[in-house]
């Protein structure tokens, strides 16, 4: 049996010879397949080339729902070709036609029924939509609709096409990023089309291959080179050779067109993705060889810190390289394991893509918070900052007026901010787990941490106001210290004893005593005191955990009134 690998996964692809409808996708074909029948009837083909008007009203399913279906995944991403419509027209025609058709009328009239208004995505380059797409809802699936296209790029310094046009479907197909993203499914003739003669074969081996020559396709758009390591950490899937040589030898900068043309967002969409995919190290390996971390993670492209260049080209490449062969070490003795802690069973929960399927959002989330903390951590943890609350100096992008004074941030919370667009509770929490892991430490070796409660629970847990915060500090930890076996097992100790006492959730908890029971207690209106005489009490409360609710109370206010340093707050 092969040893198993976070970068090297053994993945089969079994290609599915026919694609299945299900249910719910058969009703919506004979929907759509109803209303092209109509139209064709009222609007035959006429002579010409102009936006296909030479061909019947034809319709194709695109992109990832094909390639997932073929896999035998099911799929909610249904985007739909058109040959001859724009999308708007085509989606309005068909509403039109449902409230016409008793068959399909109470769709339209009650959207209770399974269907929605239609809305339309204007383009919008910056969020990578070149072409207005409408999106509405059949049969409670949402669907986007947008006609077949060709594309033609003159800027070198934009990633938006220069021209958009109706095209034919292999036009449509060459524009897309990998051969096994460019098949179609036609709704009419229930066949796979493989207009670039090498989707499925590319598919069936795992193989991600641009339609056109790498060079290209990473020049007309590079956020391409971006969904290519996500797919490979999506599914497991290889990048062609040639796709790799051009991004390791990158003699036509399309790497700093990365940084320069894509939209933060658009990078953030991507990345984000991969950090919770299947196989997330596959992609960080790529991200690596290929040297985009220094692209992708760079604040401002005219910026520059001593520091931070240090950790781009000096030290990251090698370092998280080696902590990739390390996690991939812990990873195969966990597997291995027979008996696992709970700290150890929340890792391996992390890092196995067989655990993943199952999944739901909040744990990809954690799941991507976990990785972003693997590839910071080093900044402080490897002494590239001269402390790890060091701040970089400068004018947020976007504020460049003319004599404003630089700002101090943060850098790791800043750069997931400013790098990826993460939400603003995620940027902190990363960055937090990293900079005040040496205070933490204090804490985890402190002789009474199994004694007294208040230790962990409210320093530790109660501040942060969520359980992400003590398991990703505790399993950090526990990766950084692997090969002292007395000092994982700590963590590992530390991190059962939250589970079982309870505290991991105290963050929820509410005071035995409230403000208003305080103030009556201490004879005193609300002032300056209250916010750490509550955190005393808090701290109080946690140590005496396990009491029935009445002593609890009492012994409370027992303590308010006798306890030196709530008399020194008050008075």
């Amino acid at each position: 049996m092969a040893t198993p690998s976070l970068y090297k996964p053994q993945v089969g692809f079994q290609i599915h010879p026919k694609i299945q409808l299900n249910e719910n996708e058969l009703k919506i074909k004979n929907l759509l397949e109803d209303f092209c029948q109509y139209y064709n009837d009222l609007h035959p083909p006429v002579d010409g080339e102009l936006n296909n008007s030479h061909e019947p009203l034809m319709l194709r399913i695109t992109g990832g729902w094909v390639r997932d279906k073929l896999l035998g995944k099911e799929s909610h991403d249904v985007d739909i070709a058109i040959n001859k419509l724009s999308g708007e027209s085509f989606a309005t025609q068909l509403q039109h036609f449902m409230s016409e058709n008793p068959q399909y009328s109470a769709m339209v009239d009650d959207p209770g029924n399974g269907s929605s208004k239609i809305h339309k995505i204007d383009k919008n380059p910056e969020k990578s939509k070149h072409l207005e797409t409408v999106t509405t809802k059949l049969f409670d699936q949402s669907i986007d609709f947008v006609n077949l296209r060709d594309e033609e790029y003159a800027d070198s310094n934009s990633r938006v096409p220069t021209t958009v046009q109706f095209g034919t479907a292999k036009q449509d197909a060459l524009r897309r990023d990998a051969t096994l993203n460019a098949l179609f499914y036609n709704l009419t003739t229930e066949q796979i089309e493989d207009y670039t003669g090498q989707g499925e074969k590319d598919l069936e081996l795992g193989v991600l291959r641009t339609p056109l020559e790498p060079l290209q396709t990473f020049l007309d758009d590079p956020l391409r080179i971006l969904r290519l390591v996500r797919f490979a950490g999506q599914f497991g899937f290889k990048i062609d050779d040639n796709a790799m040589d051009v991004l390791i030898h990158d003699e036509q900068n399309i790497k700093i067109n990365l940084l320069r043309k894509v939209s933060k967002e658009r990078i953030g969409i991507e990345f984000g993705k991969l950090l919770s995919a299947k196989y997330p190290v596959v992609g960080l390996k790529l991200l690596n060889k290929a040297d985009l971390y220094s692209i992708i993670l760079n604040i401002d492209p005219d910026f520059t810190d001593p520091h931070l260049d240090k950790f781009y080209y000096e030290n990251f490449p090698t370092v998280f390289n080696n902590d990739i062969e390390l996690l991939n070490g812990i990873y195969n003795d966990l597997k291995a394991s027979s008996e696992l802690s709970p700290l150890e069973q929340e890792l391996l929960a992390i890092l196995d893509p067989e655990q993943h399927d199952a999944k739901s959002d909040e744990e990809k989330n954690f799941q991507r918070n976990f990785y972003m903390i693997f590839i910071f951590k080093n900044l402080v943890t490897k002494s590239i900052f001269p402390t790890p609350t060091y701040e970089i100096k400068m004018v947020p992008p976007g504020n460049a007026k003319a004599g404003k004074k630089p700002k101090g941030f943060h850098p790791i919370e800043y750069m997931i901010k400013e790098c990826f667009h993460f939400h603003k509770h995620d940027a902190e929490l990363v960055d937090k787990v990293i900079v005040t892991n040496q205070e933490n430490l204090k804490l985890y070796f402190d002789e009474s941490v199994f004694v007294k409660k208040s230790l962990l629970g409210f320093n530790l847990i109660r501040t942060m106001r969520t359980d992400d915060y003590w398991k990703l500090s505790l399993i950090m930890n526990y990766l950084e210290t692997y090969g002292d076996h007395a000092k994982r097992e700590h963590f590992c100790k530390i991190f059962s004893y939250i589970s079982a006492s309870g505290l991991g959730k105290v963050y929820e908890d509410k005071a035995v005593i409230d403000g208003k029971q305080l103030g009556q207690i201490l004879n005193k209106k609300p002032g300056k005191w209250l916010r750490e005489v509550n955190d005393l009490i808090f701290q109080w409360q946690l140590d005496h955990h396990g009491m029935n609710p009445e002593e609890l109370k009492e012994g409370c206010i027992k303590y308010i009134k006798e306890d030196e340093k709530i008399q020194n707050l008050i008075n």
